[in-house]
């Protein structure tokens, strides 16, 4: 789906102030990826859902392992988290290119064509 065609221009203007707003960027994205991850999020780190998230399966509570859990199951719930994890990326890369998008359009207003 294109973002543009479910924006209007002011929601457009305020995606892009957000983007450049790394910090916030980072947390709202941790937010989002808590969900689903079991990895490693720390406060003020860019969020990397690439990193550690199968040992969450794993562990238990205690830090202790247990494979209580079967092959096919724990397959079943990577497959879930890799999807959520796709997709949080996929609507972060969607408004990244918003913003590129965006760039051309100021400079042309700027330069009063």
């Amino acid at each position: 789906m294109d973002l543009k065609e479910i924006t209007n221009e002011y929601e457009k203007k305020e995606i892009t102030k957000f983007l450049n707003n790394k910090p916030l960027v980072n947390a709202v994205k941790r937010v989002l990826l808590a969900a689903v991850y079991r990895g490693k999020l720390e406060p003020g780190v860019e969020p990397d859902p690439t990193k550690n998230f199968m040992l969450g399966f794993l562990y238990t509570e205690d830090l202790g392992v247990e494979f209580a859990i079967d092959d096919k199951r724990l397959g079943e719930k990577t497959r879930a988290v890799l999807e959520a994890i796709k997709m949080v990326q996929v609507g972060f890369g969607q408004l990244e290119k918003m913003k590129e998008e965006e760039k051309p359009k100021e400079a042309e207003e700027v330069s009063g064509r």
